[in-house]
């Protein structure tokens, strides 16, 4: 597969893993949410050959809970399609009023897991878009 293909697989097994979980959510056992939270993140942080693609980690790799991403509103350090992925999972989950996990995920959110700092995606996942472009 070259880099294309292996980026754009990547991302329709985490967005189908998470389309599946919202669409199931209601079924799941509410003590299940750890589980599946952690799948979904070792998704988003992905394993093998993806990780090594700039388009997918970006210039942030390092970034996590103990680095956080810088908070600057210039943006200047792209972080990849995986923090738009971490984004969009937690958009998902977090603004869909009948999501019974709704506020234990807002404590737990794949962005703030994986990039540190406080919840900042209703502005940098668009100023990550313009430097993806």
């Amino acid at each position: 597969m070259n880099p294309s293909e292996l980026l754009t697989s990547h991302v329709l097994e985490v967005m189908k893993a998470a389309l599946d979980l919202k669409a199931n959510i209601s079924q799941i056992d509410p003590s299940m949410l750890p589980t599946e939270m952690a799948r979904l993140y070792h998704l988003v942080n992905a394993d093998g050959d993806v990780r090594g693609l700039p388009a997918y980690v970006g210039q942030g790799g390092a970034y996590g809970p103990q680095n956080p991403a810088p908070r600057d509103s210039q943006q200047s350090v792209f972080l990849g399609a995986r923090y738009a992925l971490a984004c969009w999972i937690d958009e998902i989950i977090v603004d869909a009023p009948s999501c019974p996990w709704r506020e234990r995920w807002k404590e737990n959110m794949l962005e703030t897991q994986r990039f540190g700092g406080s919840s900042q995606r209703r502005w940098r996942f668009w100023a990550q878009a313009e430097l993806a472009e």
